[in-house]
């Protein structure tokens, strides 16, 4: 109530651009930003044969994953959100999916959800996705329920949902655990169905402003970096929409910096994270220290 939410902590910006954009760009779904990232498919392919070596079998979307919450920790503006015109520091790295226990069609979809600190290894990342997707699995009874509820009600309880969302309402146990649309980031591992990338649309419901899709590799001709030649190479690509409004432009390049010097050597992943390499924005600086 009155700014404050269980999810995220206020943030009052004192520049008047700043204060004044989402009071133009009001909707989400308006103030898209989408950019299409190639990937290495052949670097991650190698991480993934050595590791193999040791037993461990990892995937693209664990070596993804792993990227992406290292960029949200070391760079939290990414970690932002806006409702209706204040914005929110998210308290947690979130992350939802919707997987399928097969590939049968008709089959339902679950959502998984999984809470990082940022500072896990590649190793602790698939660890906890994969019981979580385990969890969810198990408790997917429990929520068929819900199927058998009248349209009257459903709609009743979707506008209570949105009323209480709007004025903070919402505890975090509730938010976390039932909604993945309250997140940091919406994945969608769309390599394992067989099917390429997209540019997924951002939610109006909830506050998540991240949404990546992870497209079936494929072999493409490219520029060598080392030299002029075009040759052939494995190629994941990346679908990614934006909400524009937390950081600029320059802040958002930083993602692409930062995905470079990862993929450029995968066995930094193995490695926690160092409290060193946390650049905190200004205006976040003594609410960090207070964690």
């Amino acid at each position: 109530m009155f700014g404050r939410r269980a999810d995220g902590v206020r943030i009052r910006q004192k520049d008047t651009v700043a204060r004044m954009l989402p009071m133009f760009l009001n909707k989400r779904t308006t103030s898209t930003n989408y950019f299409l990232y190639p990937q290495d498919a052949d670097k991650m392919d190698e991480f993934i044969a050595l590791k193999k070596l040791d037993g461990i079998n990892y995937t693209y979307r664990d070596i993804m994953l792993t990227i992406l919450v290292r960029i949200f920790a070391t760079r939290p503006k990414f970690n932002r959100f806006y409702v209706k015109d204040r914005l929110y520091q998210r308290k947690h790295i979130d992350i939802a999916m919707m997987v399928h226990k097969n590939l049968r069609q008709g089959d339902n979809e679950i959502i998984v959800k999984v809470r990082y600190t940022g500072y896990e290894t590649i190793a602790e990342i698939k660890e906890k996705l994969d019981n979580a997707i385990e969890t969810a699995i198990e408790d997917e009874n429990t929520t068929k329920s819900f199927g058998l509820m009248p349209n009257w009600f459903l709609r009743f309880s979707v506008g209570c949902l949105k009323f209480f969302d709007k004025r903070g309402l919402l505890s975090d146990k509730l938010l976390f655990k039932q909604s993945p649309f309250h997140c940091s980031i919406l994945f969608a591992d769309l390599k394992s169905i067989h099917v390429d990338y997209v540019f997924h649309h951002l939610y109006e419901f909830g506050n998540c402003g991240f949404f990546v899709t992870l497209g079936k590799e494929k072999m493409q001709a490219v520029v060598d970096e080392d030299s002029v030649d075009i040759v052939k190479k494995k190629v994941a690509h990346l679908g990614v929409s934006i909400d524009e409004r937390p950081a600029d432009g320059l802040y958002y390049s930083h993602m692409i910096k930062c995905v470079k010097r990862y993929t450029a050597d995968l066995s930094y992943l193995e490695q926690p994270l160092q409290e060193s390499e946390i650049f905190i924005p200004k205006d976040l600086k003594q609410k960090w220290k207070k964690r």
